[in-house]
């Protein structure tokens, strides 16, 4: 599974990555997770994302403001 998502990390033509949680139990979910670009995370899990939007600074605010 980690070598599928580090293939579609660096596929420019995948734009996102979804996982369907709960994973089955022998997969470790953090691992796979942490595994996706965060500029590919569509469910906001990863770690880096997760931090933004707790502090209250999505990655879409960066933009917004030029």
């Amino acid at each position: 599974m980690l070598k599928l998502i580090d293939a579609l990390n660096n596929d420019v033509r995948i734009d996102g990555i979804l996982v369907q949680l709960p994973l089955p139990k022998q997969i470790d979910e953090s691992r796979v997770l942490e595994a996706i670009s965060p500029n590919k995370d569509v469910d906001g899990f990863h770690p880096y994302n997760v931090g933004r939007l707790v502090t209250g600074t999505p990655l879409s605010a960066l933009y917004a403001y030029g």
